[in-house]
């Protein structure tokens, strides 16, 4: 089916009981996740919970002194692979590939690289039930902005060439892959 620039040509779905896992996998065609941005193009590169959403409300003072309750237990795995041009050739990542952090009973644990000229991304979140004492929101908040500003960034090169740099049967070869996985 086709959803927002999306062709999803394959959807799984698996249980293990044994470990009380659930598992999606997706496979499809995405249109590009690249902008500009103050004259470069990047792509932020997904990492599942960010931090940027917690913020307990505790304006009201019959609250202030109110635990704060975690969801969980449970895990969230995101997991993008994405196929670069020219294999790869040229592009960095920017930022932690390789982070742990988290905040309250939130952790996420996110691995990246580039290999084989496709981006591998893989992050974990990991939520614990419980609370979060009143007196510890001030640190669980600024652990969420912290997670939240470990932005990991996919940077292509400066040289690269642009598709009206190409001749029309170049344009036409490297356009089939895309063309055909879309048609599946």
């Amino acid at each position: 089916g086709d959803a927002a620039g999306v062709s999803i040509s394959n959807i799984a779905v698996s249980y293990d009981e044994e470990q009380a896992v659930g598992l999606i996998h997706i496979t499809g065609v995405a249109a590009s996740m690249f902008q500009w941005n103050e004259g470069r193009l990047e792509v932020d590169v997904p990492q599942g919970v960010s931090g940027g959403e917690f913020n307990p409300d505790r304006a009201r003072p019959a609250w202030r002194d109110i635990p704060v309750a975690t969801a969980g237990p449970g895990r969230f795995r995101l997991t993008t692979r994405v196929i670069l041009p020219d294999e790869g050739r040229g592009f960095t990542l920017a930022g932690q590939p390789q982070l742990d952090a988290g905040y309250g009973n939130v952790r996420v644990a996110r691995q990246a690289q580039i290999e084989d000229g496709t981006l591998v991304a893989s992050s974990d979140t990991f939520f614990r039930l419980g609370e979060i004492a009143a007196a510890d929101l001030p640190a669980a908040r600024r652990a969420a902005r912290q997670l939240e500003a470990a932005r990991l960034e996919l940077v292509p090169p400066t040289d690269i060439r642009w598709r009206w740099e190409l001749s029309e049967d170049e344009r036409r070869r490297r356009s089939e892959p895309i063309l055909a996985a879309f048609a599946s």
